[in-house]
This record gives structure tokens, sequence and C-alpha cells, in this order.
């Protein structure tokens, strides 16, 4: 029973030994590389033949090609060196074009509009200067009269009067000449007499005691003391050359006249009273005053007085209107160094009505638009330099001349750009310049598309192997398992 038992049991596997596994598992990776090694080499002597093949095609071919190359390369080199100048003939033209447009819609009509309108100013102030030059005359027809003693007595008013006629007889402007002395408190004025049928175009008149006895009925005056007055102040302050301390509150040459800080008005002549005698109608005017020293009196005795021009005339003849040249917005305006309007083509601008219905004159920034770019210091500016010229807003080109031989006195003048621009050549030039510019942006989009291309095709390049690294990299790899199999079999053949 007992071998029976033994003979019913199944036979168990016998166990395999750890070399027998090991030696299992190398069969197999020599095999699997074995394989591998021939597909390497089955691919690697295609690529070797095809590499040959190429080879010896390009041998064949290459004697032949040398003469087309030499061909090939000097037909580049023409056509290179033909390139080159026409874009350098193309660039050149170019920028000559546009040289020549920017010029003329740039700096040609600016140069054009401020010569003329410096000249325009210069015109408008040899003409103003005749109408202030009455005042000066009036001032030296008296300090001749005085310095040559043909006047040397205050009272003498038939001396005065004869000094000052010839001067109200030939400039127009001159309304008044008031006289006052700094040591005696007396004054006289000689004015000129308005209207029609006037018998005596000059009045004397005086404050003085004697006025009635040697003036008639109209001879006497009646108003405030002259000593009270702006203008005397300022005339008691200049110097007069022949002081007894020889001083005087100005720097350098001694100047015996000034003109007035701002303007005034006047009767207007050809309608003084209107609207049956209800209403005045008035003129601007400016004043110069001066001093004028009697001789022998060691500058204990002087005359102070003033000369009082109506400047209407300013805007008179149309020689403010000048819109043909200057624009709808340009202008010609007459002021004084603090920038007060003397003279405008439109009388409405020059003055304004307070809510107490005192007029008033306009400063010229007042008047808004282009003119709020002046101000005080651009009217000393030009006092100092003689004229000065900048561009307004609304490209307004504006210059202010002093008046010919006058400090005092600005010629004002705006132009703009459109009078001074011709319409056709701008428009020339416009399409010239976009003639010009336009073919850039098109050459820089295709340059930018062919780098795109040539970045694209170029990492395209990259991903592919090229034959001769697959042959090198195939060869590598095949020696390397020669020797790994080599070493394998040694090692097993020792086993």
């Amino acid at each position: 029973m007992p071998d029976e038992k033994k003979a019913k049991k199944p036979a168990s596997p016998k166990p395999t030994s750890p070399k027998a596994l090991d030696g299992k598992r190398r069969r197999e990776s020599m095999d699997s590389e074995a394989k591998a090694v021939k597909a390497v080499l089955k691919r690697g002597g295609s690529m070797q033949s095809l590499i040959s093949l190429g080879s010896k095609r390009s041998q064949k071919s290459g004697g032949s090609d040398k003469g087309g190359s030499r061909l090939a390369s000097s037909a580049q080199v023409g056509a290179g060196c033909i390139a080159c100048i026409l874009a350098s003939w193309v660039g050149a033209v170019s920028v000559l074009l546009m040289i020549v447009a920017l010029r003329y819609t740039g700096t040609v009509v600016d140069v054009a509009r401020e010569r003329y309108i410096l000249a325009a100013a210069e015109r408008v102030g040899s003409e103003a200067a005749q109408i202030f030059g009455a005042a000066y005359a009036a001032r030296d027809a008296l300090d001749y009269a005085v310095q040559r003693q043909y006047y040397f007595e205050p009272l003498d008013y038939d001396s005065l009067s004869l000094a000052l006629e010839p001067v109200f007889a030939a400039r127009q402007p001159l309304r008044a000449v008031d006289i006052a002395f700094d040591t005696r408190n007396v004054s006289m004025t000689l004015r000129r007499v308005i209207g029609e049928g006037v018998r005596k175009p000059l009045l004397v008149q005086s404050d003085a005691e004697d006025c009635f006895e040697k003036l008639g009925r109209f001879g006497c005056m009646d108003g405030p003391p002259v000593r009270g007055m702006q203008w005397y102040q300022i005339g008691a302050g200049l110097p007069g050359g022949q002081e007894a301390d020889n001083t005087s509150r100005f720097m350098g040459p001694p100047r015996g006249y000034e003109w007035a800080p701002g303007p005034g008005f006047v009767p207007d002549v050809e309608g003084a009273l209107v609207e049956s005698a209800t209403a005045v109608a008035w003129s601007p005017a400016h004043s110069l005053i001066f001093r004028s020293v009697f001789p022998g009196s060691s500058g204990q005795l002087s005359i102070i007085a003033r000369a009082v021009v109506e400047v209407t005339g300013l805007a008179s003849d149309d020689r403010l209107d000048d819109s043909e040249n200057l624009g709808q917005i340009g202008a010609v305006f007459i002021c004084d160094v603090a920038g007060t309007l003397l003279a405008t083509l439109m009388p409405g601008q020059k003055a304004i009505v307070d809510s107490n219905g005192v007029g008033h004159f306009r400063m010229a920034w007042e008047i808004g638009g282009w003119a709020s770019a002046l101000s005080v210091e651009s009217f000393q500016e030009a006092r100092a330099e003689g004229f000065i010229s900048f561009k307004a807003p609304g490209n307004i080109h504006v210059a202010i001349l002093a008046v010919r031989g006058n400090d005092h006195f600005f010629v004002v003048v705006a132009s703009e750009r459109s009078a001074y621009a011709d319409a056709p050549m701008e428009l020339i030039c416009n399409i010239a310049q976009g003639i010009v510019v336009s073919p850039y942006p098109a050459a820089m989009l295709v340059l930018a598309l062919c780098f795109v291309l040539h970045q694209v095709n170029a990492r395209r390049r990259k991903r592919r192997v090229q034959p001769e690294e697959r042959l090198a990299h195939a060869e590598k790899t095949l020696a390397m398992l020669r020797s790994r199999t080599g070493s394998r079999s040694k090692t097993l053949g020792s086993r």
C-alpha cells in the first residue's frame, strides 16, 4: 500500500537553476540584438549605395559645370551692380522729392509769410510815425523858441503863438499843447478849433489874472489845477539838462520827453456834436510830455508841457485793411508799449464800456483768439530787440515791430498760412510725399514675410536627418553591438 501511494503522486517539475535562466535571457537578448544589427546594416547599405551613386554623378558633372559656373558668377555680379545702381537712384530721388515737398510746405511758406508781415509792419509803422511826429514837431518848436530866447517870458502869449502856429498849420493830427511852469502857478493851452466856419483856427487860453484882458472872452479857462494832474507830475520829473545839481532819475544821456502812460480822448473833428447835441463824438489821442529849461535860470524855471495828438488817422486810408494777404483771421493793430489798442480796422475793438458807463481802451490780448498769445512781456521784448516774430495758436504768424524812430508804439501784424500757400502746389507736394513713402511699408512687409518663411524652412531642415549623419550613426551603433557581442561570447565560452 505504501508503494501504491507513492506511485499515484504526480511527478513534480524539476526546479530550474538560476544559471539556466540567466543563459536563456542572454540568448534572447542576443537574438534581438542580432535582428537589430541586420536591420541597421540593411538600411546602412542602401544609404551607402545612394551616397556613392550621388558622389559619382557629382564627379561626372563637376567638370562640365565649371565653365557654366564662371559665366553664372559674372552674370550675378553684373546684375548685382545694376541692382545697386537702381536702388541708389531710387533712394536719391525719393529723398530729394521728400526734401522738396517738406521744404515748400514748411520753410518756404513760413519764410515768405514772415517776410511779408514784417514788410507790412514796416509800411504801417512808417505812416504812423508821421502822425506821432506831430507831437515831436511841437516839442522841437517850443524848445527851440525857449533856447533861442524867442520865448522867454512865461505869459508872453504872442511869442508862444508865433512859435506853435506853424506846427498846428503843418501837422493836422496835433490837437492841443498844454503848458505849465514848475515855479509859477499859471498854465496855458493852445487848441485847434474844430468845426466849420471857424475864423481863428487856434485858440489860446490861460488861467492867469490877465487872461480876459489879453485874450478876450474866450481866453480864460477854468478847470482843476494843472499841478495835480498826472502829466504834470511826469513832466516835473523829466531832466532839463540845466538843473542846479545836474542830476536826473534817468540813466545815460538825459531825455527831456516821455509819452504818457496811456491814451485819452479828444472831441471828434468832423462830428463833435451828434443827435441834436445830446451826444459827443470822441476820438482817441495820445500825449507827449516834455520839459524845457529857460536859459540863465540855472534850472529854477522850466516849461512843462504836453502835446496832444489825435491818432484816428492811424486807421485812415484803409492802411490797416490787408485781408487779401493776411487772411480773414489776420489783422493789423497799432498799440503802445503797455499793449493798449490805439488803431484797429474795426473801431469797436479799441474801446470798451464798463458797468458804470465809463469808456476804457481795450488791451490787445482782450480781443481773444490769436491775440491771447500777446502780453506786456511781448511788447517789452519787442522794445528791447526792435521786433519779435512768433507763431500763435491756430498756426497764426505774429510780428511786433516798433514804429520807426519811436520805442513807445508798435505795429502788430498777424497772418494766416493759407494766404501764402499755393493750393495746387501743396496738393502736388502731398501726392509726391505719398508716392515716395508708400513703397517702403510694402517692402518692409515683404521682407518680414521672407524672414518668417526662411525661419520656418530652417526649422524644417533641422528636423530632417541627413543621410551622412544617419549612416555615421548606424556604423557607430553597429560597432558598439559588435564589441558587446564579442565580449559576451568570450564570457560564455570561458564559462
